[in-house]
C-alpha cells in the first residue's frame, strides 16, 4: 500500500490518497509513489498558475480586436 498527502491549493485542506498495489516489489511501489507525487505537484502548479493568470487579467482595460 502506498499513501500520499498533499495540500489542495483551492481549499487549503490536506488531501490523502491510498492505493493498494498487488504483485509489486518495494522498489516498484516507491517508484509508483514518486510518479503519483510528481503528478500531484504538476496539478498544483497548474492550478496556481491558472489562478494567477486569471487574477492578472481581471478588469483589463485592453480593448478587444
Amino acid at each position: 500500500m502506498i499513501r500520499l498527502k498533499a495540500v489542495d491549493p483551492r481549499t487549503g485542506r490536506e488531501k490523502e490518497v491510498a492505493k493498494l498495489l498487488e504483485g509489486v516489489s518495494a522498489q516498484q511501489a516507491a517508484q509508483k509513489r514518486a510518479e503519483l507525487m510528481d503528478g500531484i505537484k504538476k496539478l498544483v502548479e497548474r492550478t496556481e498558475t491558472f489562478a494567477l493568470g486569471n487574477s492578472r487579467n481581471c478588469g483589463s482595460t485592453t480593448p478587444r480586436r
